[in-house]
């Protein structure tokens, strides 16, 4: 297995690395060429990691403009800016009043409870290995699997993540494998083995491909 590159040569070495591979995948790296695998993908990339799981927690099982909206009434409701101690100590009902959920209003307080406390430190999960920080944060309230992946992936920047309940990757394979049905996530993330130690690369070809409708 081919070791992880250094991050300046990191992009080329893995569109190197995928397009050499005996798998579907070696023609889309081939096509697509080297490509940066930690674009933004929300409104709120930017922001700080406090900000970007508030949105992940919003978006759950609404649309992205729904979550934006939300988004937006609640950051204009703290004054522009989502710091910890004044999201911990903003009421649920006020939460309930701008379109949270009663379990997204509980999940958001008490994720940035943890923030405030020091209980969760962001900084600290860059010195954890991929399954310990995504462990971390899959152990609070409303983080699961896709977002603690994503997370690591877009914020943390790591080369070997692959959020395998992603729906527009397992479509994605469907069309890269020509399969006849849906894989499930088990069956996506075993796939994936194929393409380490860059699956955050080969998670973001697929995401082109499936964007491409090809």
């Amino acid at each position: 297995m081919a070791a992880p590159a250094e991050p300046e040569a990191e992009p080329e070495v893995a569109q190197r690395f995928l397009a050499g591979l005996a798998d579907p995948i070696a023609r889309l790296a081939r096509e697509q060429g080297v490509i940066e695998a930690y674009l933004p993908t929300t409104p709120i990339e930017a922001d700080e990691p406090l900000a970007w799981l508030t949105f992940s927690i919003i978006g759950q099982q609404i649309s992205r403009r729904a979550a934006r909206a939300v988004f937006g009434r609640l950051r204009d409701r703290l004054g522009g800016d989502l710091e910890a101690p004044a999201l911990a100590a903003l009421p649920e009902a006020d939460l309930r009043e701008l379109g949270f959920s009663y379990a997204k209003a509980r999940a958001v307080r008490e994720l940035a409870a943890a923030v405030a406390s020091g209980e969760l430190v962001f900084s600290e999960l860059h010195d954890l290995s991929d399954a310990q920080a995504q462990a971390r944060l899959v152990a609070l309230r409303g983080i699961g699997p896709w977002s603690a992946q994503v997370f690591l992936l877009r914020r943390l920047r790591r080369p070997d993540v692959f959020p395998a309940g992603d729906m527009g990757l397992r479509r994605a394979i469907v069309s890269l494998d020509d399969l006849p049905r849906l894989p499930t996530v088990a069956e996506a993330g075993q796939r994936a083995v194929a393409w380490r130690p860059y699956r955050s690369y080969a998670a973001k070809y697929l995401w082109n491909h499936y964007a491409a409708g090809e």
